[in-house]
C-alpha cells in the first residue's frame, strides 16, 4: 500500500540532509509499519501488507536481500522496496526464518 496518512515531514527532511551530506540513499524501514525512502526528490511512504506473522525473525534480512538482489538487477529503488516488501513479508509467514518457499 503506497502513502496510507503517511505523517513523517521530519523524518523525510532528515533523510534528504542525510543523502545531500553524504552522497548516499535511506531506505528506513519500521517493522510491520511505514517504508520511507526518496527516489529523484520524491518522497515515498509504503506499507506492508498486513498479515498474521508466523515468526518476525529474520525479516528486515529478507528485506535486505530481496532489496538488493532487485537493486542490483534493474537500479530501481522503488521496484527494489516492493521485492523487499515481498521477501520480508513471505519471511514473516514462515515458520522457519529465512526460508521463503
Amino acid at each position: 500500500m503506497e502513502n496510507e496518512s503517511c505523517n513523517t515531514e521530519l523524518l523525510f527532511k532528515k533523510i534528504h540532509e542525510i543523502q545531500s551530506a553524504y552522497n548516499t540513499k535511506i531506505i528506513l524501514t519500521n517493522g510491520s509499519r511505514e517504508i520511507l525512502f526518496t527516489e529523484d526528490k520524491e518522497n515515498t511512504c509504503l506499507y506492508p501488507p498486513k498479515i498474521t506473522a508466523v515468526n518476525t525473525i529474520g525479516s528486515g534480512d529478507a528485506f535486505a536481500a530481496g532489496f538488493l538482489s532487485e537493486f542490483l538487477a534493474t537500479k530501481n529503488i522503488k521496484t527494489s522496496v516492493h521485492k523487499g516488501i515481498d521477501c520480508g513479508t513471505r519471511n514473516a509467514l514462515q515458520a522457519r526464518p529465512g526460508r521463503l518457499w
